[in-house]
């Protein structure tokens, strides 16, 4: 779930339910600190999903600033008026929509980062729900059909993947990117960086072909045209302590402006935030055809 290189289909399949009686009952989770061992516990002020190391600082001394916001018009439903209809989790990360990051932290953004949702793009213009790589549009769609030809209509309410699962998306690359270039990389972690950007590491973190280089004038469009699974590995290479001593920028920090508000202590699997009832008849398209949303920087995505 945190590389965006998942498969939805036992979640989805235990989801696939009409709604009724117990359909909206939620799976408890604790909250506060992590037992370590013995007597020991994490600091949940420095310890959270936001990395899988200790925090440079706090969540509440973080700081981001959006220009041009954008808020999209909300209209809030009850449980009750899905009742005797499909849901269908639609798993997304947890990226925020409107505007641009323009600072984060003391980094000033020169190139702003566009915000372009996360559980928002049901909401954004155009007549999409849920987009994704090509394989999972098809399969997704297949489910749709299948699922109304069954039960008739189908919602599919934004599901809140892990806090690192936005990794996958060009907001952190475009935002790490950014920040390098005001980050005192060293000699040292920026070889280190490369060779392991250009070499495999299990089946979820491929090697980078053609990688420019973390210093590279072209790393942000490079990034911009990578798989997923690239800028995921970048984010997720980047986030760990020894490169903190490098020079290298905040993951976390950068992880924190990306993210929609509300959305930051959120448990992952919460769903509803944004819910989009998925017309009958619509779906060859998804698999035949593909609507292009162009980025600022020329990157295209598929829906």
């Amino acid at each position: 779930m945190e590389t965006g290189q998942y498969d939805p289909a036992p979640f989805v399949e235990a989801a696939m339910l009409p709604t009724g009686a117990g359909a909206f009952a939620g799976v408890p989770r604790a909250a506060g600190e992590t037992v370590l061992g013995a007597g020991a516990v994490r600091d949940p002020a420095m310890w959270r999903g936001l990395s899988e190391v200790k925090l440079r600082k706090p969540l509440a001394e973080m700081e981001r600033t959006i220009v041009n916001p954008r808020a999209s018009t909300e209209r809030v439903i009850s449980p009750e008026q899905l009742q005797g209809n499909v849901l269908l989790p639609a798993l997304g990360d947890r990226a925020a929509i409107g505007g641009q990051v323009s600072r984060i932290g003391d980094v000033p953004i020169s190139n702003p980062v566009d915000l372009q949702g996360g559980h928002g793009f049901m909401s954004a213009e155009g007549p999409h729900a849920w987009a994704s790589e090509k394989g999972r549009m098809t399969t997704m769609a297949n489910r749709v059909r299948r699922l109304q030809d069954e039960y008739g209509n189908v919602y599919a309410p934004y599901t809140a993947m892990g806090e690192r699962a936005v990794d996958f998306s060009h907001h952190m690359s475009d935002a790490l990117s950014e920040m390098l270039k005001h980050a005192p990389v060293t000699g040292k972690g920026a070889a280190e960086f490369d060779a392991l950007m250009r070499a495999p590491r299990g089946k979820d973190f491929p090697a980078a072909e053609s990688w420019p280089g973390v210093t590279s004038p072209d790393l942000r469009d490079y990034l911009i045209n990578a798989p997923g699974v690239i800028r995921a590995k970048f984010a997720k290479e980047m986030d760990k302590a020894r490169f903190a001593k490098e020079g290298f920028p905040d993951v976390a920090e950068a992880r924190f402006a990306v993210t929609d508000p509300r959305l930051l202590n959120t448990p992952s699997m919460a769903s509803g935030l944004s819910i989009s009832r998925l017309p009958a008849g619509h779906f060859k398209f998804l698999r035949v055809w593909s609507v292009k949303f162009l980025h600022p920087r020329g990157r295209t995505r598929d829906c």
